[in-house]
């Protein structure tokens, strides 16, 4: 009779996750995988990916790799993220999708069967466990989300590190460079004392980190360690006040972190407690979780690798700033782990019970109706079950054994580590605000906005909304206002004139023609089009890449940033004399170029010290003079017609790259 209900519990979980999970992701292209799919993309047919962290940049490769539909980001992944979807980018998408479909069934059934000989499980009880992760693991089907087969390289560097450690090292190593997180991993070889399989996977890094740097170049690598990895590491991901993120430091964000255009209205606006409560809580939870896994390993008979996985997963997810369901489908092998630990029949089922709620899409629903206030504490429901969970897998590793003492002693030491923590946390919050710049439209709906431009009407700017991007690369001069949507620009001229030209990107409006970016496999265009025109006709021809063309308002003059020696200048192109000068170059990254409407003025965004800065050239006495001082990204330049404000895109107190526009006064 049991073996009876538990096959009808495997066939019934087994078709929910087919008929509403796998049909469709094998029919539809939806989220997430285009983002794997286009990097690739762009990779296999060998475009340039210095741009790879750039939005503008991302969204143009996705429409030139077929992709239709929902926006694509490259966000905070590291750029072996990359090559993930490398081997199938030769496929049309919706193949690729499907090819990566059967990637992800075949991973689900090994990593069923290496679960269950660890667990010392039966296959058949250890497929339960892994079905009931529901909607986590069905959101991997649906999306084309790499966490099926990342999991299967978890357990295989856990199940080979005695047996095999260089095994251990390529999984390892491979699951590092796609996302950082499993560096866990790493952790947990050292606490344990399994040395060999922690200078393997040290050892994986590098090789797995070097085929990427052959791959792509040392640019966009450059720029996750200078720009991603620092935010990576603060927690600075997307909107990181979102509740249904339902995660320990979002629920501190929004409770204690005020933001105008995401969060205006918290609990209390006092930024600094949430900077400590999330680097304390950050600091005991890698602490305590050592420690414990230190003592697990001296210990005969130990717990078993699994039980202690199970402790490092809950960690890793109390300690992020955001996790979406699919990604708890690596809670599976601890799950099973303790499935196979309790003998009792009660334990069984409330394990089994608790994995099936965390994997649940229902765990987010709280955060759409109490996200306000006081009720905002409901709003996190998962959250506080990894809480426990976490505690209970401290438990099972002998918790109730550890002396009192050493542990207060080393949350003592964590809570210094937080104060300095979020000393630092604060300067940099401060630093944000003391250029006087001010969100220019707060907006809760837009999650991201760029390339504001100011016309005679007023500012306009691309947003990405739910529905898709209300602009994408706008353009103003005078009474004009032109914009891009895949290779075409569309608008009315500073005459009024409307114009529908294909077959370029990055465009600017000028006085009295629009130029533009055209490339094909040799070199690098900036061409000009006026109404009289029946083409593109060619400024400037380069072998380097080419980006932002804007034409000066007395039409004399166009400036653009070129990439050469593997960093972005800003180059100035004389149209009487028709020869080009340097106006910005170093060691440093130079790019969106903005005239003031006088003349007397070049804007730029400037990379010198680590992230994006917003700059002014005076012309007339090259005069170079920094205005922003944010710690976080401000670029995207933009003046009003009076030249008496300054606009540009900023992701200060947000995600990497999800910025707003902001406004400050000009002197």
């Amino acid at each position: 009779m049991r073996r009876a209900a538990l096959t009808v519990a495997i066939v019934l979980l087994a078709f929910r996750l087919v008929w509403m999970y796998v049909i469709p992701g094998w029919n539809v292209m939806t989220t997430d995988f285009p983002n794997y799919y286009t990097s690739a993309w762009a990779v296999r047919h060998g475009d340039p990916v210095v741009d790879l962290y750039d939005p503008h940049w991302f969204e143009l490769e996705k429409n030139k790799a077929g992709l239709q539909g929902p926006p694509a980001l490259f966000s905070v992944f590291p750029p072996f993220s990359a090559m993930v979807m490398w081997p199938l980018s030769g496929l049309s998408p919706m193949n690729a999708k499907r090819a990566w479909i059967v990637v992800s069934g075949v991973s689900l059934l090994v990593v069923i069967v290496l679960t269950a000989r660890m667990a010392s499980l039966p296959i058949a009880h250890t497929a339960l466990v892994a079905l009931l992760a529901g909607d986590a693991l069905g959101n991997n089907f649906l999306l084309g989300q790499v966490y099926v087969p990342l999991t299967l390289l978890i357990v295989a560097a856990i199940y080979f590190k005695d047996r095999v450690p260089w095994v251990t090292g390529a999984a390892t190593g491979l699951t590092v460079v796609t996302k950082i997180f499993p560096a866990w991993l790493m952790l947990y070889f050292a606490a344990t004392r399994r040395w060999q399989a922690f200078l393997w996977s040290i050892a994986g890094v590098g090789f797995w980190t070097l085929v990427g740097i052959l791959a792509m170049g040392w640019a966009p690598h450059r720029t996750f360690i200078d720009e991603v990895l620092p935010r990576l590491l603060q927690g600075d991901l997307q909107d990181p006040y979102n509740v249904r993120w339902n995660t320990l430091p979002a629920l501190l964000k929004r409770m204690f972190v005020a933001e105008p255009g995401w969060n205006p209205a918290p609990l209390i606006d006092i930024p600094v407690l949430s900077f400590f409560l999330t680097a304390a809580i950050g600091f005991s939870v890698i602490a305590i979780t050592l420690r414990m896994l230190h003592r697990n390993s001296c210990e005969d008979p130990r717990v078993g690798p699994l039980v202690e996985w199970g402790a490092v997963a809950t960690a890793m997810s109390l300690m992020s700033a955001g996790q979406s369901s699919y990604q708890h489908f690596m809670l599976f092998p601890g799950f099973a782990g303790a499935f196979g630990h309790f003998k009792n029949t009660t334990a069984r089922v409330i394990t089994a019970a608790s994995f099936a709620l965390i994997c649940s899409n229902i765990m987010g629903a709280p955060g759409q109706r109490w996200n306000s206030g006081w009720a905002t504490l409901l709003a996190f429901p998962r959250a506080y079950l990894l809480a426990v969970l976490w505690i209970v897998a401290l438990f099972l590793l002998g918790l109730r054994y550890v002396k009192k003492r050493p542990l207060i002693v080393s949350v003592g030491v964590c809570l210094v580590f937080a104060g300095l923590s979020a000393s630092r946390q604060l300067e940099r919050w401060m630093q944000d605000e003391r250029d006087g710049a001010i969100m220019a439209e707060p907006d809760r709906s837009s999650a991201l906005e760029m390339f504001p431009t100011v016309s005679n009407s007023g500012l306009t700017f691309a947003s990405l909304r739910p529905e898709g991007y209300s602009y994408f690369h706008p353009s103003a001069f005078g009474d004009g206002l032109i914009d891009e949507l895949h290779g075409t620009v569309f608008g009315r001229l500073a005459d009024g004139s409307s114009i529908a030209w294909s077959g370029v990107e990055d465009p600017s409006l000028g006085p009295n023609s629009v130029v533009a970016i055209r490339s094909d496999d040799v070199a690098w265009e900036i061409v000009e089009r006026k109404p009289q025109d029946s083409a593109w006709r060619p400024l400037l021809r380069s072998p380097n890449i080419l980006h932002d063309p804007v034409v000066s308002a007395d039409d004399g003059h166009v400036a653009f940033a070129e990439f050469v020696a593997g960093r972005y200048r800003i180059v100035e192109w004389d149209r009487a004399t028709k020869t080009t000068r340097a106006l910005f170059t170093g060691s440093g990254d130079y790019r969106h170029p903005a005239y003031s409407s006088s003349g007397r003025w070049l804007f730029v965004s400037q990379k010198e010290s680590g992230q994006w800065d917003i700059a002014r050239l005076w012309r007339a006495t090259g005069l170079k003079e920094v205005l922003t001082a944010s710690l976080a990204n401000d670029f995207n330049p933009a003046v009003s017609p009076d030249e008496q404000s300054l606009y540009f895109a900023s992701d200060r107190k947000r995600g990497y790259r999800f910025s707003a526009i902001y406004w400050m006064p000009l002197r």
